[in-house]
């Protein structure tokens, strides 16, 4: 599925409500300026270690809830171990865990909810299962689809637009906005095995600016 062009998107965005166990999406209407840019991949999946502008930065990704309209289900490992793609384990700090979705997850909505406003200073995520199967030694990152561009959304209806090297470890973008809640948006994939046709993020990370 498409992502509909941008210029469909500054007459009405808005966050829909999509039944899927009690998940509600706000609305916001109008959206405004997009702003696209650069990743700034770290050196490893390390959350704390962003560097951007000088500045004092927080990393505030586990203070955040999150749901996404479309998960896949559980699964087996290599050995023989129930693995689960919750949205929750975007934000576990842990790049083994990760969400997952079926196909190449343009349709699906996820959102990051904060308990409240504040600046932040950069998004960013793995773009993919940064996960080696410790029985079988697979690479789930190649076996299953990447990232490669995402957009982050905000509740001033502001927008970033994010590029992704197909690597496994955590890449951000620089924004300056204050928001409650942020809709991550799939807008393509890099295809990985013909039998994994699926989706996942190991991990994301919001920084707050003080």
């Amino acid at each position: 599925m498409e992502i509909q062009p941008y210029r469909r998107w500054r007459q009405a965005l808005f966050w829909i409500s999509m039944p899927l166990g009690g998940l509600a999406i706000l609305v916001i209407v109008g959206l405004g300026a997009t702003v696209v840019a650069a990743n700034r991949p770290s050196d490893n999946h390390s959350r704390s270690s962003y560097s951007g502008p000088t500045g004092t930065y927080t990393d505030i990704t586990t203070r955040a809830s999150v749901s996404a309209s479309r998960t896949a289900p559980p699964a087996l490992d290599g050995a023989g171990a129930t693995i689960s793609y919750d949205a929750t384990n975007m934000v576990d700090g842990t790049p083994s865990t990760a969400w997952r979705a079926p196909g190449d997850a343009t349709d699906v909505a996820i959102v990051f909810t904060l308990p409240e406003p504040v600046r932040l200073a950069a998004v960013g995520l793995v773009p993919g299962y940064a996960k080696q199967d410790p029985a079988t030694g697979v690479d789930r990152f190649t076996q299953n689809r990447r990232i490669s561009r995402a957009r982050w959304v905000f509740e001033d209806g502001t927008s970033v637009e994010q590029v992704f090297q197909d690597t496994a470890r955590m890449q951000r973008t620089s924004v300056d906005v204050v928001t409650g809640r942020i809709l991550l948006q799939v807008l393509a994939t890099v295809p990985g095995s013909p039998d994994f046709d699926f989706t996942a993020v190991s991990d994301t990370q919001i920084v707050a600016s003080s």
